[in-house]
């Protein structure tokens, strides 16, 4: 049996398993910076990773995605995670300094959709939901992650016609216009944080002449975790409803004020919960 397992870096290694029956298959050891790694599929269709003869890592996909050398310290990158698109995989780091054991840092960020860049000393991993908030961790090779730090990216002052460009993208992107962010804030108050958490799902936006139209729906909880918005540009308002698992569905402003348009539009989206 033949596996290819893609290191990044342009680089493949062919490893060798062998089994018998009834028992878990043992990936044929890597060596990196003098230290032996290796992956384990185990009988419950899961897969272990050890460093150095120890478990470091278990869940259904692990894999390593990136090595190399910051200073005179050794790395691989590497994700594990259940597999599928419901959650993300988390992230980790094994690091390889002179003379000492290799060290296995995280996981971090599961569920989080974490993107890394180099830092030239280290590496910054970070997570931006799509309305601008997120978290990040500072990886140096000496102390490993950080702690999390909260993030957050100030909306832009645009004018609300500039939503219009908003077609086809998320609909969480709706608060990184400052002025309309604004009047959204002020028409949820103590629900934008609810707000915000459903529109951080799978959706889209349509637009439909001055209507922006946004809709989005948390994947595992589909339907009965959603979102829905209305931004008419030239007038400058906006229409919001949302629904929580076992809760009745919530609208700004009450219906009666949603132009008819809008109305049937509100009454499409809500047909689920009748």
């Amino acid at each position: 049996m033949l596996r290819m397992v893609g290191l990044g870096l342009g680089l493949s290694l062919l490893l060798m398993a062998s089994a018998s029956a009834g028992k878990p298959v043992r990936w044929q050891p890597l060596e990196l910076f003098g230290r032996k790694i290796a992956l384990i599929d185990t009988d419950d269709e899961g897969r272990q990773l050890e460093v150095e003869g120890k478990v470091v890592a278990e869940n259904g996909v692990i894999a390593l995605e990136k090595i190399g050398v910051i200073g005179q310290t050794g790395y691989a990158i590497g994700y594990a995670g259940s597999g599928g698109n419901a959650c993300a995989p988390a992230r980790f780091i094994i690091a390889f300094l002179p003379g000492k054991p290799a060290r296995f840092d995280g996981p971090i960020g599961e569920c989080q959709n974490v993107e890394f860049v180099n830092s030239g000393v280290g590496f910054v991993f970070e997570e931006t939901s799509s309305y601008g908030n997120g978290t990040r961790w500072v990886w140096l090779p000496e102390t490993g992650f950080s702690a999390p730090q909260k993030t957050a990216t100030a909306p832009d002052p645009m004018i609300w016609q500039n939503a219009l460009e908003l077609k086809a993208q998320h609909p969480g992107l709706i608060f990184s216009y400052g002025t309309i962010a604004g009047r959204l804030a002020e028409m949820l108050g103590q629900d934008e944080a609810t707000f915000k958490r459903l529109l951080d799902g799978v959706g889209s936006v349509d637009v439909e002449g001055d209507a922006v139209i946004g809709t989005s729906c948390l994947k595992l909880h589909c339907p009965d975790e959603t979102a829905f918005y209305i931004v008419d540009v030239s007038k400058k308002q906006a229409y919001l409803a949302w629904k929580e698992r076992d809760k009745p569905v919530a609208v700004r402003p009450e219906v009666k004020a949603w132009p008819a348009a809008f109305r049937r539009r509100l009454a499409e989206w809500a047909r689920p919960f009748k």
